[in-house]
């Protein structure tokens, strides 16, 4: 189960810094915390906590006894997306008909709505 706001926000201002989220979710990146600060002001409230993504992500961290390899580290040319090469780069076990299986929309590349999909990681978590 991923924390509420009250369990992450030490300071009691209603949101959630990048210490903060950091100090409950360890390994959480600069990145993954932009990603779910969606309106940019430095700091997380509770809709952005508990937006899909956020929930995917820090859920993630929270399930995993290892570190969550990000699809900021998989996606080398930053283009937002992770390619098969990239991927299995990373995930050396990754076969090109597991990649069409995670690839949802069938565009040959991996969103991140994708990526933190739970299919998804059970099939990463396999390679």
């Amino acid at each position: 189960m991923v924390h509420g706001l009250s369990d992450i926000d030490t300071n009691n201002d209603r949101f959630a810094s990048e210490a903060e989220l950091g100090a409950v979710y360890n390994g959480v990146t600069s990145n993954e915390f932009r990603l779910i600060d969606l309106n940019n002001d430095g700091r997380v409230s509770a809709p952005e906590l508990y937006q899909p993504l956020a929930q995917a992500m820090l859920n993630r961290y929270e399930m995993s006894g290892r570190d969550l390899v990000t699809i900021m580290q998989v996606d080398v040319d930053d283009d937002a997306f992770a390619s098969y090469a990239e991927l299995s780069a990373v995930f050396t076990g990754l076969s090109r008909s597991e990649f069409d299986i995670i690839d949802i929309n069938g565009d040959n590349r991996i969103s991140s709505t994708e990526y933190y999909n739970s299919e998804t990681q059970e099939v990463l978590d396999k390679n």
